[in-house]
């Protein structure tokens, strides 16, 4: 179960990324437990959880935002690779983040780039799935995470 701490680290994560990097802070949307829905960007990037906890976090964004991301950046000549690596540099930033927070026992995978649709209904069966939703410069994107806490025997 994602306790509320934690949730707290993965939207500290996500306003400090976009904070140090375009100059702005983005607007936090109250995250809500993933249902059988769609959450629908043009790229989404996963990042495996193992360890003490097992699951995926998730970044996703429309193609628009991720082009105006990268201007902010002074990168104006956006490709489809290129948009498609932004989308892994944020999820594996808010995922390393946490890993700072939840210490050693949160390890993480590099990104994984996917169609853009995360499929929610395997999600909400999980012990515990947020959705976190984030307005930047009137673009909506979000940040979904799908943990489990793993029981280990001594």
């Amino acid at each position: 179960m994602i306790k509320e701490n934690n949730l707290k680290t993965f939207i500290q994560g996500t306003q400090n990324y976009f904070s140090s990097v375009t100059g702005s802070k983005p607007e936090i949307g109250t995250p809500y437990e993933a249902d059988e829905n769609q959450i629908h960007g043009d790229f989404t990037a996963s990042i495996g959880i193992t360890g003490n906890q097992r699951g995926n976090v998730f970044f996703t964004a429309k193609r628009d935002m991720l082009k105006t991301l990268l201007s902010q950046m002074g990168e104006y000549s956006a490709d489809e690779e290129l948009l498609g690596d932004v989308v892994g540099e944020i999820a594996n930033t808010i995922a390393g983040n946490a890993r700072e927070d939840l210490g050693s026992g949160f390890m993480i995978s590099p990104p994984h780039l996917q169609n853009g649709k995360i499929n929610l209904e395997h999600l909400y069966q999980q012990d515990s799935s947020f959705i976190i939703p984030i307005h930047w410069k009137g673009y909506a994107c979000f940040v979904v995470i799908s943990l489990n806490e793993i029981q280990l025997n001594n």
